[in-house]
């Protein structure tokens, strides 16, 4: 059996196995322990840097995925024990830029050196994500070790995506985007159902919510909607269009609501036991002549610790489980591929 059909068949069952259980506990206690993430991370790049070195075809080959492995780890270990959100950019640009470097420079194998590409871009993708709120610390681990698992398109899914386009032409497979276009899909699906559902518990609270931030986005809103019109009426001329405008219709609607949500019903009152590294204060409070203040780092283990022994308890902002989200998207990418280019592909 190929070698790298082997590894990314192991790659994908244990990304499965690991996503199944974080996504169990997600539910259960809204938290992810570091080491599902960090071992799935770890296996990954153990096994990529065996098939590079594996494969290498001479010494210096050899020398240099030993090397990789190496840089990976330091790199890893330094993006763990920053606190600085812009050093975070330099560090995804160091593996980014050790990705051009050895690609260009240096024989290595393309198995092992392309997690560096992917990690890089992950790190970035990742920060936006978390210190604009759109998740926790846990989700970031999770995505972040999918990059290493993933920063090679699995051997076994050969299919690519026909797109009789001027504009789209035939576009090959990458499973990364694939996975991150299928979680905007399922995130989506999923953020409605779990919002209805919130809504249901507190609709007073939520419809008073909802109508402030309608009129304090009023423009936000219209910008939107006249941008999908727009697009409707262009889907005349190109068919794939319907979707971007169906989208740019229903994306301010989403996000109204979501936002309403988490400010009628994701706040809850929690005591020190409850509470865990990550979470986001909703207020700042003051603790003997300390005062914890929100920020998107959220709480500390020595915020943690004050908390504990003032006692008191703090209101924190009760995110939804998204782990659940790249769970499903992660099936359904290594089953049916992208759900966005299958549809335009029906489209078109």
């Amino acid at each position: 059996m190929n070698l790298i059909f082997l590894s990314d068949f192991i790659l994908a069952v244990l990304s499965l196995i690991c996503l199944a259980f974080a996504s169990y506990t997600d539910f259960k206690k809204r938290e992810v322990a570091n080491w599902i993430s960090f071992s799935l991370l770890t296996v990954a790049l153990v096994i990529r840097g065996i098939v590079g070195i594996a494969l290498s075809s001479t010494f210096v080959m050899t020398l240099a995925s030993f090397f990789l492995v190496l840089i990976f780890v330091v790199g890893f270990f330094i993006y763990l024990k920053n606190d600085k959100p812009w050093l975070e950019y330099i560090i995804a640009a160091f593996f980014i830029g050790i990705w051009v470097l050895f690609r260009n420079f240096v024989p290595v194998n393309e198995y092992l050196i392309s997690c560096f590409l992917t990690f890089g871009i992950f790190v970035v993708i990742t920060n936006f994500m978390y210190y604009g709120k759109m998740s926790g610390g846990a989700d970031v681990k999770i995505l972040l070790a999918l990059s290493v698992v993933f920063s090679t398109s699995p051997v076994f899914l050969n299919f690519n995506y026909h797109l009789f386009s001027p504009m789209l032409g035939v576009l090959p497979k990458v499973f990364l985007f694939d996975f991150f276009v299928n979680s905007i899909f399922v995130g989506l699906i999923f953020g409605i159902l779990f919002s209805l559902f919130m809504v249901i518990r507190n609709v007073n609270d939520f419809s008073k919510k909802f109508k402030e931030l309608f009129k304090k986005y009023l423009l936000f809103v219209i910008i939107l909607v006249v941008l999908g019109i727009a697009l409707l009426v262009f889907s005349i001329f190109h068919k794939f269009l319907i979707v971007f405008g169906i989208l740019f219709l229903v994306i301010p609607l989403l996000i109204l609501l979501v936002f309403s949500v988490q400010e009628s019903s994701m706040k809850k009152l929690k005591s020190w036991k409850e509470l865990t590294e990550g979470d986001w204060l909703v207020k700042s409070i003051k603790i003997g002549k300390k005062v914890i203040e929100p920020s998107a780092d959220g709480l500390t283990e020595k915020d943690i610790l004050l908390i504990k022994k003032s006692g008191k308890k703090v209101l924190v902002l009760d995110g939804m489980p998204f782990v659940p989200v790249f769970f499903i998207a992660l099936i359904i990418s290594l089953i049916w591929g992208n759900l966005l280019f299958l549809l335009l592909q029906v489209l078109i």
